[in-house]
């Protein structure tokens, strides 16, 4: 345990699971979309993942947790908070400082530090800098309000043969991040950014891409090699998850948000890979003011309308499998690949016109060499 030394009541230690009801007392962040209220217990005792909490005697004012991913090489700060109270009193700055010791010395490894921000913290680029950030990637986004019971697919008219779409397993995604050219095309800056996590395109990180609360689809671009892998169109089974609505009595719960079992056979093997034209990821979770749904796709340059279009409509029926009958926000985001206008497009035509108020338009992505900038990393 340390102490602050401009506020000297105040000590930190690691956070623990019994903290959980007094972080949560500390006030939400992100707009509605505060992922500890469901994720708390989960993140952790996730031995990538450390937490610090900031005590004044017995009492927790703030927390702050770092996560490390790319097979230890990235370091993340995320989740930082204090309590409204004692804000101005140098807290934050001394939980941030507890996380750089932790990462000293016990991530030896890791190579860079990164953040995520948007485009109302941009003024302060030049800060970031001079601190030995360089921006990677930057992508649009859309937060929408919605209601899963109100939502209705639009009646296709469309004269061409649909776009088929399927679910990626681990193996399609290990398959798919070292196909060479193919990946390049879709991940431009070789990374997704997705829920505001900077993931290489790596096995490891995999895991946390589909998961107990997040998967990702697929369509190729050739639909006769789409005929041949797919056999059609592949539906998710209505055994899946449990029709229940997530409540606050059971925040604290592990919800069975698994898509399907990871074991099934692949989508993808080594011919259909070079035809994938589009892949999007999702990633979900409840929060005390309804669901949060991300929607996160990658296409290659210049693809028909179609295949975003086949996307959404199976990310909604994804969307309502989940949370039935629920409020909640849709946050799509893009990049230059994939026009404004067809996000648009198919939001309107599924009745979700309402964007959240004052939501951040931009997020982008900062990356430093820890080496680079003082750091000592271990090989």
């Amino acid at each position: 345990m340390s102490s602050d030394g401009d506020s000297p009541t105040i000590s930190y230690r690691t956070a623990t699971l019994s903290d959980y009801d007094a972080v949560m007392s500390i006030g939400g962040i992100y707009g509605g979309r505060d992922y500890l209220w469901s994720l708390y217990r989960q993140l952790v005792m996730d031995p990538d993942k450390h937490g610090i909490v900031a005590l004044d005697g017995e009492t927790v004012v703030g927390f702050y947790m770092t996560s490390t991913f790319d097979g230890g090489r990235t370091v993340l700060k995320r989740s930082g908070r204090v309590r409204e109270d004692y804000r101005g009193r140098g807290i934050f700055h001394a939980l941030e400082a507890e996380l750089d010791k932790h990462t000293l010395k016990h991530r030896p490894r890791a190579m860079y530090d990164v953040f995520a921000n948007t485009e109302k913290e941009e003024h302060l680029a030049d800060k970031f800098l001079d601190m030995g950030f360089k921006e990677v990637c930057r992508k649009d986004m859309y937060h929408m309000l919605l209601n899963s019971s109100r939502l209705f697919k639009p009646t296709d008219n469309a004269p061409n043969k649909p776009i088929s779409v399927m679910e990626l397993t681990k193996e399609d995604l290990k398959l798919l991040f070292s196909a060479g050219d193919i990946s390049r095309q879709l991940f431009p800056a070789q990374r997704l950014l997705n829920t505001y996590m900077p993931y290489r395109l790596l096995e490891s990180n995999i895991q946390y891409m589909i998961c107990e609360r997040g998967g990702a689809f697929v369509s190729l671009e050739d639909p006769d090699v789409a005929d041949k892998q797919s056999n059609g169109r592949i539906e998710l089974p209505h055994s899946r998850p449990p029709q229940q609505e997530i409540s606050t009595n059971n925040r604290n719960e592990d919800l069975d948000l698994h898509l399907s079992n990871n074991t099934m056979h692949g989508s993808l093997d080594a011919a259909s890979v070079k035809n994938v034209a589009m892949v999007s990821f999702f990633y979900c979770y409840p929060t005390p003011d309804g669901f949060l749904y991300y929607l996160d796709p990658y296409a290659r340059k210049g693809l028909p309308s179609a295949h975003f279009r086949a996307h959404f409509d199976k990310n909604m029926e994804t969307l309502q499998r989940y949370f039935p009958n629920q409020n909640g926000i849709l946050t799509v985001t893009h990049d230059s690949n994939i026009a404004a206008d067809e996000i648009i497009s198919c939001l309107d035509d599924y009745g979700i016109v309402k964007q959240m108020e004052g939501q951040e338009k931009t997020q982008i992505l900062y990356e430093r060499d820890r080496a680079m900038y003082g750091f000592h990393v271990e090989n």
